[in-house]
């Protein structure tokens, strides 16, 4: 009773926004705090099950994730498509790759939440978008940026075009 005064008061002095995040802080704590000391096994709500489908329903999703990477030279995961992309970063990314006139895969993260959560993980890069070249992370939009404007995408992106062009025609 006393914290959700003091929450009020916060209200009247700091405005909506921020009772809303001492309330979230507050309610993160309290939980904490009662159950912190608990057990897994004892926790409201704990579901051994649950847990396991979950680990071996992200282990598909980075299998899956691993075998684009693998069969796809260039790829882009991104929110939305190159005609429609979601955001500014992916849109500018998209402006880039188009400029260096290689062909790309891409995935939309945003219809496929699943790889959404598990590939910063699996990357360990936390934005999107993010381009893969030969499997390996490049980086996000301000890195291609910079690489398309000093020349090195496109030069990348053409080697690793022509390489696998050449694997693909033996």
């Amino acid at each position: 009773m006393r914290r959700q005064r003091s929450a009020r008061r916060r209200w009247l002095k700091l405005g909506k926004k921020m009772v809303v995040m001492v309330y979230e802080v507050m309610t993160i704590l309290s939980s904490r705090t009662a159950l912190g000391h608990l057990p897994q096994q004892q926790k409201p709500g704990y579901n051994g099950v649950f847990h396991q489908r979950v680990k071996i329903m992200s282990e598909e999703v980075i299998d899956n994730i691993k075998q684009q990477i693998s069969e796809n030279p260039i790829i882009l995961y991104m929110k939305g498509s190159p005609q429609a992309p979601q955001c500014g970063f992916s849109a500018q990314t998209v402006q880039c790759m188009v400029g260096c006139g290689q062909r790309f895969a891409y995935v939309d993260i945003l219809s496929n939440p699943e790889i959404r959560a598990a590939l910063p993980g699996y990357a360990k890069w936390p934005t999107f978008p993010q381009l893969w070249v030969e499997g390996e992370l490049v980086g996000g939009c301000d890195i291609i940026t910079e690489m398309y404007e000093s020349g090195e995408l496109e030069t990348l992106l053409i080697e690793t075009a022509e390489k696998h062009a050449d694997d693909a025609s033996e």
